[in-house]
């Protein structure tokens, strides 16, 4: 039986404790310009030692049409927050900016389907809120790649529920010295 290992990437400024990621087993992704663990409990144990790098500026809307536009703007995916963002807050603007005139959503966040139903769109959801959004009578829409709602008291509550998500998934703890990581990931094994 062939089994592929997961990846679980540690995000932030890791370079001070690089080496001592190489020591518990983590690899680097170049293509991902991050460290990652197959064991997800090691790897979210060592995230706590990591320093929380520079800004993110995230790039909001459904980006996936854009994926390669905002590769080659050097954006990068967050897969903790599930989001493109960019350092450069300029850079990352004008990325919104493309991403922002995508004709599959209006600015209100609203579009018609064929019936001439109204969508309230619920943009950028985390996978953890997929359930939860089907538990609510959202739809996905396949051509948008996204979740939308018709009722928008719906779709204002699901779209609530995104951003307090997403910002619990976008905070970093900044952790005690680079000698108590290893100490702290063997606690928690």
């Amino acid at each position: 039986m062939e089994t592929t290992d997961k990846k679980f990437f540690i995000t932030g400024n890791s370079y001070a404790i690089k080496d001592q990621l190489k020591e518990l087993g983590f690899k680097w992704d170049a293509e991902a310009k991050n460290w990652y663990h197959t064991n997800e409990l090691v790897a979210s144990t060592a995230q706590k030692f990591v320093p929380e790098g520079p800004e993110k500026h995230f790039i909001h809307g459904n980006c996936y049409p854009f994926t390669e536009q905002l590769k080659e703007m050097e954006c990068r995916w967050d897969p903790d927050s599930k989001a493109w963002y960019h350092l450069n807050k300029e850079i990352a603007e004008k990325a919104q900016t493309l991403v922002s005139k995508a004709p599959e959503i209006q600015s209100n966040g609203k579009a018609q389907d064929s019936a001439g139903a109204e969508k309230h769109y619920i943009p950028e959801v985390p996978f953890e809120l997929n359930k939860t959004l089907k538990q609510m009578g959202c739809n996905w829409d396949a051509e948008a790649r996204c979740w939308y709602h018709s009722d928008p008291e719906i779709g204002k509550e699901a779209n609530r529920l995104v951003l307090e998500t997403r910002e619990k998934l976008q905070g970093h703890e900044a952790g005690p010295n680079k000698s108590a990581i290893s100490a702290g990931i063997e606690n928690s094994l």
